[in-house]
């Protein structure tokens, strides 16, 4: 299978976290006791965001007016067959799934993917940037509070910069990021920020 123009085909196990397979019955476990998909249990809770790559697009540059993100055109060509693919949870709709012998695909839109893990290693994707939240520290009477500094954070991954642009930061910097522009996200067992390079504000030096 091929997916068109702008879109990565990824195979994908299982739609929740919580579901698994007892003797080919599927069941889900919610909050840590047995549920049962009968209307009572939601089974888009704790969506599994990632897939094994198994097609790419052969061109990027969609012209489609419904795309929030205008930059696809700029983007490099760098997700490969057999990468494991972390996508945006919102990919992960009925609209979007395959299924062919017996197995699950996502049809998933290159800008909807964060990173691809390749030989052990996080190569973000798309203009997206991982970043840790910086905290402080703050006493109060005989204990201390570690607090989150608002929109302030350590870059972690960065992106190949957007064809004919640059980027002024790199991993271990302290940034300034617009507000509402992160989201996070568990990505090989770490939870990060995500967002993209251009809602990075400045680069504290």
């Amino acid at each position: 299978m091929k997916c068109s123009k702008d879109f990565v085909l990824l195979k994908v196990d299982k739609k929740s976290e919580n579901e698994f397979q007892i003797g080919g019955t599927t069941l889900f476990l919610y909050d840590g006791k047995l549920a049962f998909n009968d209307g009572t249990y939601n089974p888009n809770d704790r969506l599994r965001i990632f897939g094994e790559v198994v097609s790419v697009p052969d061109l990027l540059g969609s012209d489609a007016m419904d795309y929030s993100f205008n930059k696809l055109q700029d983007c490099e060509m760098e997700v490969r067959v057999g990468d494991k693919a972390y996508f945006y949870y919102i990919a992960f709709n009925d609209h979007n799934i395959l299924f062919h012998e017996g197995k699950m695909y996502l049809k998933v839109r290159y800008d909807n993917i964060i990173c691809v893990v390749r030989d052990g290693q996080i190569k973000t994707i798309a203009g997206h940037v991982l970043i840790t939240p910086k905290k402080s520290v703050e006493s109060a009477f005989l204990y201390s509070i570690e607090k989150i500094q608002s929109l302030t954070g350590i870059v972690n991954y960065i992106p190949t910069p957007y064809i004919g642009g640059s980027i002024n930061f790199k991993p271990n910097d302290t940034i300034h990021f617009f507000k509402d522009s992160e989201f996070e996200n568990e990505i090989e067992g770490k939870k990060y920020y995500v967002m993209r390079q251009e809602y990075i504000i400045a680069k504290v030096l």
